[in-house]
C-alpha cells in the first residue's frame, strides 16, 4: 500500500543559509537530492545580491574569474578541517539596482557568495536565490500569496533530465 500524504518524507535538494532567502526545492524521492547535487555537475544557481556599495567593473572581474575564500570541511568523526581554495568562475553581472549584482554559481561552497563579496570589501545586504537547476521562483515569494507550488510537467521534465544525466 502507498503512502499517505501525512507519512510521506520530503528531502531539501540544496540547502541555503539562514540569512538567505529563496528557492529550494523538495522531493519525495531521496535518491534524487544526492544524485543532482554531486559537485562535478556544475548544477546551475542563480542568485540576487543586494551589497552595501556599488562594485566597480575590477572587483565585478575579480568575481567573476575567482577568488579564494576558506571553508570548513567536515571530514569522518566531526573532525573539522579549514580549507582555502579558488572559487569556480562564475556569473557576474550588475543587478537592476546600483547595489545589486546577480551571481550564477556552479558550485555549492558554504556562505560562499557572502565569503567573495567580502573579499573585495563588500558586504551581502540581502541575498535571494531565484533559480536553481534551471527551475525559477516564478510568482511565488514573499508578498505573492503563496509560498510554495508543485513543479509544472515541464520543471519536471528538467528534473528527471537532470537525473538522467547525473546517474
Amino acid at each position: 500500500m502507498g503512502e499517505s500524504q501525512t507519512d510521506m518524507r520530503l528531502f531539501p535538494i540544496g540547502r541555503l543559509d539562514k540569512d538567505s532567502e529563496g528557492l529550494i526545492l523538495l522531493s519525495n524521492d531521496g535518491r534524487l537530492p544526492n544524485s543532482v547535487l554531486k559537485g562535478e555537475h556544475g548544477v546551475k544557481k542563480v542568485y540576487e545580491v543586494d551589497l552595501d556599495r556599488v562594485l566597480s567593473e575590477g572587483e565585478i572581474a575579480l568575481l567573476r574569474e575567482g577568488v579564494e575564500i576558506t571553508t570548513v570541511a567536515q571530514r569522518d568523526r566531526g573532525v573539522k578541517k579549514e580549507l582555502a581554495a579558488k572559487t569556480k568562475p562564475c556569473g557576474v553581472v550588475r543587478g537592476e539596482r546600483p547595489r545589486s549584482i546577480v551571481v550564477t554559481l556552479s558550485e555549492g561552497r558554504n556562505r560562499q557568495i557572502r565569503k567573495m563579496c567580502a573579499v573585495v570589501g563588500a558586504e551581502v545586504v540581502k541575498l535571494r536565490r531565484t533559480t536553481f537547476m534551471g527551475i525559477g521562483l516564478g510568482g511565488i515569494g514573499i508578498g505573492a500569496g503563496r509560498v510554495w507550488e508543485f513543479l509544472n510537467d515541464e520543471e519536471l521534465d528538467i528534473v528527471e533530465r537532470a537525473v538522467k544525466v547525473n546517474e
